[in-house]
This record gives structure tokens, C-alpha cells and sequence, in this order.
């Protein structure tokens, strides 16, 4: 499980008592193998390149640019889907740098929810006497919730928007709400997960 961050504060305490009594931990993060369901590409990247922010540097490639030619022969000067294309140009696109902005899905949810969790934690742990089971039971359901409210946060987060070309390549493939930045295919949100682990095997 890759791109997980610590939390702090009351939720950080009470997870370090129960592993230093019982010797159990927990990982909310991205899945290692999880993959883009249209694309084939690995999330953890492309997750961490939205919670920190990155620098992409695309490299200089041959294309096609499709216009419409009328009947006289005049080529317009608007690019036009290939399919209603009946005039094509080869270009040279030149190196140049994409500039993806921070949109910390991951922190903003631990800060908004962390004291939340921590409050859940406890409470679960106080149905029953303390106990590998127990334990285990009780981070079962705070890693549901975990997940739940990072998902949420993808969904409905405030972030910085995304450019116009950007906006209009997800129009253009019939995504809904094509202005949230972090939702396109479903993918980054159905690869958030949590793991158990248990120090003492």
C-alpha cells in the first residue's frame, strides 16, 4: 500500500497505545497494484502527483491536427473531432511542462476528521474488554470510516479547478461534472483501502 501519511494528535495517541498494548497497526492508503479502469495506469502516482503536486516534462512528438475543408477549397481555422474531419495536418507539438497543483485529498480529510475518528476509536473500543479481537474489530470500522470520508473528500473537496483544457477534454468524454478536478473514471476513489497488520505474526 503506497501514499499513506500519519495523522496526529488524538487519533495518533490512542492508535499508539493500542499498538503498544496489543502490537496491531493500521495503513490507509492508495493500493500498490490498483489501476486506472480506462487506461491500465498505476494510481499511486498519479495520487501522489495530486496530494503534493508535480511537475510533468512531456517531450517533444509528432501529431495530427484535423480541420474542415469547404467545397471552395478554403480550410477553416478551428480544429474540428476526426470524425468530421476532412482535412489533416501533421504538427510538431514541442517539449514543454505540465504543472499539476497540490489538491490534498489525503490531509485535508485528516484534519477535518481526525478528532472525529479518534472519538469513534475510542468509543468502540469502550463496547468490550480490550482484546487482540477487540482491537482488531475496532480498526475494522475505522478503516471503513477512514476511507469513506477520503473518498468523500475526492468527491465533493474544494481544490484548486482545472484548466479549461482540461475541463473540455472531460466534456468532451461525457464525463459528469467534469469540473471537479479529482473525479474522472472512478479510479483513485475505488483504489483508496486500509490495511490491518499484526505485529505479532
Amino acid at each position: 500500500m503506497a501514499n499513506s501519511l500519519k495523522v496526529g494528535g488524538k487519533l495518533q495517541a490512542a492508535l499508539a497505545r493500542i499498538s503498544a498494548v496489543k502490537n496491531i497497526s493500521m495503513k490507509v492508503g492508495i493500493l500498490n497494484s490498483a489501476t486506472n479502469s480506462e487506461t491500465g495506469e498505476l494510481i499511486a502516482p498519479y495520487a501522489a502527483a495530486n496530494e503534493f503536486g508535480a511537475l510533468v516534462k512531456v517531450e517533444a512528438r509528432k501529431s495530427q491536427v484535423h480541420f474542415k475543408q469547404a467545397a471552395d477549397g478554403s480550410v477553416g481555422n478551428r480544429f474540428v473531432s476526426r470524425e468530421k474531419s476532412n482535412f489533416v495536418q501533421d504538427v510538431t507539438i514541442p517539449a514543454h511542462n505540465i504543472i499539476i497543483p497540490a489538491r490534498p485529498f489525503f490531509r485535508n480529510t485528516i484534519k477535518a476528521e481526525s478528532d472525529k475518528w479518534a472519538a469513534n476509536l475510542t468509543k468502540k473500543l469502550a463496547e468490550q474488554p480490550v482484546s487482540k479481537e477487540s482491537v482488531r474489530d475496532a480498526l475494522q470500522m475505522l478503516g471503513g470510516v477512514m476511507v469513506a470520508d477520503i473518498q468523500n473528500t475526492i468527491i465533493e473537496g474544494n481544490f484548486v479547478p482545472i484548466s479549461n483544457g482540461t475541463w473540455a477534454t472531460k466534456k468532451r468524454k461525457g464525463i459528469a461534472n467534469p469540473e471537479k478536478p479529482l473525479v474522472e473514471t472512478g479510479s483513485m476513489e475505488n483504489a483508496l483501502s486500509f490495511e490491518i497488520m499484526d505485529g505479532s505474526k
